[in-house]
């Protein structure tokens, strides 16, 4: 991924090349070849507005990050989901939050990003009852964490973003919506800095314990509660069977 870009940098490329196994390699030196690099969060959710429009399609600004929490970010994949919600709108042309939300087989209450509100707010109650709902109507846990990283990796990231005043900056360096930014600030209120790092910690220890034979619904409880958490977070074995 990004080899295209070091073309005219040879130093590089050949720095690049030496971390590609045979047969790649030769391949790569002495085919004709045409790269397409990995898609950036930001280019998927552009071209997924945009082949809405083509599909005659208005989204909702949640629906991306929705769509992507589903399917991944296969334009394939992502283009199917598009047609479906296109039939499924049919002469409005404007999909609502509660049509993504059907098509993802989620509801407008109890859905990751739901999840990630009431843990932003901790709010244990609610984070609970939102995560039960969810592994009630499907095993969604791999989804879960993987929402989860992205979200806390964005609030570590506003953590040094604290001053800045150009939104576009702070979206570019977190990885956060525009519409998103003023909620995730909340979030890093209500956490603190050091529950944010802490989180990032019980996160890795939960993927580990999903791995192994651990109970994946306490797993998944545990963890919520850790991230919300006392006052005075510190990394712990709570996961020592990972």
């Amino acid at each position: 991924d990004g080899i295209g870009k070091l073309r005219q940098r040879p130093d590089a490329l050949k720095k690049k090349l030496s971390k590609v196994r045979y047969p790649l390699n030769r391949l790569i030196t002495a085919a004709t070849w045409i790269e397409y690099p990995r898609q950036s969060e930001s280019s998927v959710r552009s071209w997924m507005n945009a082949h809405a429009a083509r599909l005659g399609l208005t989204l909702p600004a949640e629906a991306p990050d929705l769509l992507m929490a589903k399917v991944g970010m296969g334009l394939r994949e992502i283009a199917m989901e598009l047609e479906k919600l296109r039939i499924y709108v049919g002469e409005r042309g404007s999909a609502t939050v509660e049509d993504v939300h059907s098509l993802a087989g989620s509801t407008r209450e109890f859905n990751v990003f739901e999840l990630q509100r009431a843990v932003g707010r901790r709010d244990a109650a609610a984070a609970m009852k939102i995560l039960n709902a969810m592994l009630e109507a499907d095993s969604q846990e791999i989804m879960i964490l993987t929402m989860l990283v992205r979200h806390f990796m964005s609030l570590y990231a506003l953590i040094d973003l604290r001053t800045v005043t150009d939104q576009a900056q702070i979206a570019r360096q977190s990885g956060l919506q525009p519409f998103a930014i003023s909620e995730a600030f909340q979030h890093l209120d209500a956490l603190g800095p050091r529950r944010v790092e802490s989180a990032l910690h019980y996160l890795r220890q939960a993927e580990r314990s999903l791995r192994s034979s651990a109970d994946r619904r306490t797993t998944m409880e545990i963890l919520i509660t850790s991230i919300i958490g006392s006052d005075e977070p510190t990394p712990s074995r709570i996961f020592a069977r990972a």
